[in-house]
């Protein structure tokens, strides 16, 4: 069985002694960095280059879906955005590519978009992807829909010409 025992006032202060008041001329004055949310400290394209990723994905994804004559899910559009920010935030090389001058940044990140829709497609639903250029995904651009001259393979044509 355990003992029991009592502290004294006396006993009690010396093993638990109160903590010393500070002093006010103790501690210097530090400046102190204001603080700004992480997300907010983040590299991102919009706000680095003139380039949006969201607008440019609406129109990659507005093209692709008149293209295949479908409406993607407009979920991607918001997902190749993110996606590219996360990109142009983790790799040097990347932002690099996004920071071309001219027209090159903007066709740098398209074709990396290109690339990753294509992904989605194949992975969503892989008769899309099939129906779109085989160098898509590489990042040519979709071929202009012209009347049908001869005989021309599907898949390089959409199913409107």
């Amino acid at each position: 069985m355990g003992t029991i025992f009592d502290l004294q006032e006396a006993d009690a202060r010396r093993l638990f002694p109160a903590p010393a008041p500070r002093r006010s001329g103790e501690f210097k004055a530090v400046r102190q960095r204001r603080w700004v949310a992480r997300r907010c400290r983040r590299l991102w394209i919009a706000l680095d280059t003139r380039i949006v990723p969201e607008a440019l994905a609406t129109d990659l994804c507005h093209q692709v879906g008149r293209w295949l004559e479908v409406e993607l899910p407009r979920s991607w559009r918001v997902r190749l955005a993110v996606k590219a920010d996360v990109v142009y935030y983790h790799n040097r090389r990347f932002r690099q590519g996004v920071r071309r001058k001219g027209r090159a940044g903007v066709r740098y990140l398209r074709v990396f978009m290109q690339h990753w829709l294509a992904g989605l497609l194949e992975r969503r639903w892989p008769d899309w992807r099939e129906r779109l250029p085989s160098d898509f995904a590489r990042g040519a651009e979709l071929p202009v829909c012209e009347p049908a001259r001869g005989e021309q393979s599907p898949r390089d044509t959409p199913a409107s010409c």
